[in-house]
């Protein structure tokens, strides 16, 4: 180890390769096709979702100012917005009108996809309407069986009891309503997912968890949450990929950073990290650079220390 580390301080001291780029062109296009996209999603109103696409870029390296400045712009008005919706919600519910509230709330999610308490609120609104729905059906279909069962004097057998109350959908709902989500993903084998109520449940129950690891840091997590989320029910247009590139994005800068750090001390780690930032984002153009130069200097290493 102590004759590596001066080979390699040789190497990066007459290191004259230039390291192999990903095409310029091909970039230009790439960033050029997303600022576009994203523009076009702005004058959509899809706020939230011209943020995401903005985002993508951050992980190329510095932003331009077009994107620093759309970037900033982007948050304010969400930021504004959501705090008008949030003092509409707040009387709609004071007065009652929870429809009206939980519109708001909905308008609020379209904004900001994680927005804490939109999400509980939303979710006590439909744990509550299920329930009831849930409740209804099951009378509907005792007292259709009731009338249906034939009499046969006072020995006939009792009928069962109404459908449904144990079944998994209703204990997913009563999970949700506690907030347990984990418990809610040990029962995904007991429920049929085919079923669009019961995926519905689960992805929500991925989501709230996505966004707990990411609070934490814990932003593999997260990314494995929401790609579980969406392969659960899949969405036209869904939110969650936006959100998944975003995660991606930083999750690429962080390994790119680690690797940055170690390529003069830990070769091997330099490129495991920037492997890994490649792998989580193809475009980030300075893992790709570091990395090629990062197995430049392994071959030029093993060169030498073949020689000797």
């Amino acid at each position: 180890m102590n004759v590596r580390a001066p080979l390699l301080a040789v190497c990066l001291a007459l290191l004259a390769v230039a390291p192999v780029p990903v095409s310029a062109a091909a970039m230009d296009d790439f960033v050029a096709a997303q600022k576009a996209h994203a523009r076009e999603l702005a004058g959509q109103d899809r706020l939230a979702d011209a943020l995401a696409v903005w985002r993508t870029l951050l992980p190329l390296g510095r932003p331009d100012g077009e994107t620093s400045a759309a970037i900033a712009e982007l948050e304010r008005t969400i930021a504004a917005r959501v705090k008008s919706l949030e003092s509409r919600a707040r009387q709609a519910y004071s007065s009652g009108r929870s429809g009206d509230g939980d519109t708001y709330m909905l308008k609020i999610l379209a904004l900001q996809p994680g927005h804490a308490d939109a999400l509980k609120r939303l979710r006590r609104s439909q744990s509550v309407v299920a329930r009831r729905q849930q409740q209804e059906k099951s009378d509907n279909e005792y007292r259709t069986a009731l009338r249906a069962a034939p009499s046969t004097g006072s020995h006939s057998a009792p009928l069962a009891d109404p459908p449904g109350e144990d079944s998994p959908y209703v204990q997913l709902l009563a999970l949700e309503e506690r907030g347990d989500y984990a418990a809610m993903l040990t029962m995904a084998d007991q429920v049929d997912t085919s079923d669009a109520d019961s995926a519905h449940l689960l992805r929500g129950a991925h989501t709230a968890l996505a966004q707990d690891a990411e609070r934490r840091g814990d932003l593999v997590g997260a990314l494995e949450h929401l790609e579980a989320a969406m392969l659960l029910r899949p969405l036209s247009d869904d939110p969650l990929v936006t959100r998944c590139a975003e995660l991606r994005g930083r999750l690429s800068t962080d390994w790119y950073r680690k690797g940055a750090q170690l390529i003069n001390s830990d070769l091997p780690g330099a490129i495991a990290a920037l492997e890994k930032a490649v792998s989580y984002n193809p475009y980030n153009n300075n893992a790709r650079r570091k990395l090629d130069q990062a197995h430049t200097l392994q071959r030029n290493l093993e060169r030498i220390e073949g020689r000797d």
